[in-house]
């Protein structure tokens, strides 16, 4: 039988509250949100998360000072690297309904952006779990409406195409609007813009992410 490959080793300090881990739970996306270029990551992402035994649901009340302690009842992370700027929002949906497999499971996940997160990628990044978001000193966000591929070849398909165009709208906005802190406004405003470029430091503000880990290797939240 084959030897399984993403059990983790998980280092517990069980002196005090904090519980430090490492674990092989690890997942690299530098490339375009691509259904060819992702398929191996997505189904390892998969194999992960199917090994780990069910936790308690983390609720995001653990205060933690740096993003790399996790609390004793959710001692697993799945960490991922995201530096790409985007692609398809179908390959978007098939990652986030992993994150949402892994919390379900009581897993954290950890996003970290060290320099770029675009369109789909960044879409991705924000859906990290709360206060487990990590970002670059010189990271960027860049937020996009994106685009369709509807082809009409008949009159009768303009408005099914006009629909899923408006889904398609609605359905990143929802994603934009329940894990970060900006408003409708706001994001319809960098939509509109081809240089919606977001700083490290805006995202701290306005909610997409948690944490920056500085040039000099010191992490800084909202709250220092």
């Amino acid at each position: 039988m084959q030897p399984e490959i993403f059990n983790g080793s998980y280092i517990m300090n069980r002196n005090n509250e904090l519980n430090f881990a490492a674990t092989d739970f690890k997942v690299y996306i530098m490339d375009k949100f691509d259904q060819e270029k992702c398929a191996e990551a997505i189904a390892n992402m998969y194999s992960m998360i199917d090994s780990v035994t069910p936790k308690t649901k983390y609720h995001g009340d653990y205060k933690m000072k740096s993003p790399y302690e996790l609390p004793k009842q959710n001692p697993v992370a799945l960490d991922v690297f995201i530096n790409s700027g985007g692609g398809s929002f179908d390959v978007l949906g098939q990652f986030s309904s992993l994150f949402a497999l892994a919390k379900n499971k009581g897993m954290i996940v950890r996003t970290f952006v060290p320099a770029y997160a675009g369109s789909s990628a960044s879409m991705l990044a924000i859906q990290g779990t709360p206060g487990y978001r990590i970002m670059g000193e010189n990271g960027q966000h860049f937020v996009h409406f994106g685009c369709t591929t509807n082809k009409v070849a008949k009159e009768s398909e303009i408005d099914k195409a006009y629909l899923d165009m408006k889904n398609h709208a609605a359905a990143s906005e929802k994603i934009y609007l329940s894990n970060t802190h900006i408003s409708k406004e706001q994001l319809k405003e960098l939509r509109m813009d081809e240089y919606g470029y977001l700083s490290a430091k805006e995202c701290l503000h306005l909610g997409f992410c948690d944490w920056i880990l500085l040039n000099n290797g010191k992490f800084i939240s909202k709250s220092k």
